[in-house]
């Protein structure tokens, strides 16, 4: 699962492939859902990689890190009782991002606006 997000298109996670072979589960969540720790990371961990689940209600799969170390593969379930398995990698879809010059409030598009 790891390896089919950092297989997403996103050029800065290529580097972090080489972590895949060494990765060991040292955690897991209680809920029952497939959600592992890596490490026992510390707080503030950064979003690594994500991507939307096909056919589903908006579940998703999220990659955590710290410090450029993988920590966490997290799968975030829309409604109903958690999911016990993985998606298979071929329902992984990379999320449409807004693109945030399209997203200014109209007035900070009024560049001859005194503001």
């Amino acid at each position: 699962m790891v390896a089919a997000l950092l297989d997403l298109p996103d050029p800065d996670d290529v580097r972090l492939r080489p972590e895949i072979a060494d990765l060991r589960v040292v955690g897991t969540c209680g809920c029952g859902c497939p959600t592992v720790d890596f490490r026992g990371g510390p707080d503030g961990l950064e979003l690594i990689a994500d991507a939307k689940v096909a056919g589903t209600d908006g579940d998703a799969i999220l990659l955590f890190g710290h410090d450029g170390v993988l920590d966490r593969l997290e799968y975030v379930w829309v409604g109903g009782p958690p999911p016990a398995h993985w998606p298979s990698p071929r329902m992984l879809r990379k999320p449409r991002r807004p693109d945030p010059a399209a997203a200014k409030p109209d007035w900070l598009a009024d560049e001859d606006s005194d503001w």
